[in-house]
């Protein structure tokens, strides 16, 4: 019962936006009056920071910070990259990359010609996408060798 009362209210929803959809009028008036000319601002750098000067005669000062104090690191949650396992070894160009979670989980990227994927990996035997196919292994302690 409550999905045939949902329908009927998505029903008459549609129906409503589609009537004052159809009955708005657009209603173009005259133009009005050319405002005034607005004027311009330049900034000029100084040592301390620097000063915006506007030709309606207007100025203000800005001062260069000083930086904070830093936060603390964010909390590690079970899906934090801990490490980045480049397949293969260094290779020249782009190298498909493995990222090990926190939880010890594998993020493998794969391509199927334009479409791009992010994928967790379990234990198994895979081959890169990347055009330099390289063939590695996930065993089931997750460790990889190649």
């Amino acid at each position: 019962m409550k999905g045939i009362n949902f329908m009927i209210k998505l029903i008459l929803l549609i129906g409503a936006i589609l009537n004052l959809t159809a009955c708005h009028r657009r209603v173009t008036g005259p133009m009005g009056p050319k405002g005034a000319d607005g004027s311009s601002c330049s900034v000029n750098q100084t040592l301390t920071g620097a000063i915006i000067s506007c030709t309606d005669g207007t100025t203000a000062v800005l001062l260069n910070g000083q930086d904070g104090v830093d936060g603390s690191p964010a909390p590690t949650t079970p899906y934090s990259i801990t490490e980045v396992i480049d397949l293969c070894g260094t290779q020249p160009g782009f190298n498909e990359v493995l990222l090990r979670t926190h939880n010890n989980k594998l993020i493998s990227h794969f391509s199927s010609g334009s479409n791009q994927f992010l994928a967790l990996i379990g234990p198994g035997n895979y081959i890169s996408t990347d055009g330099k196919n390289c063939y590695f292994t996930v065993h089931p302690d997750m460790s990889v060798t190649w």
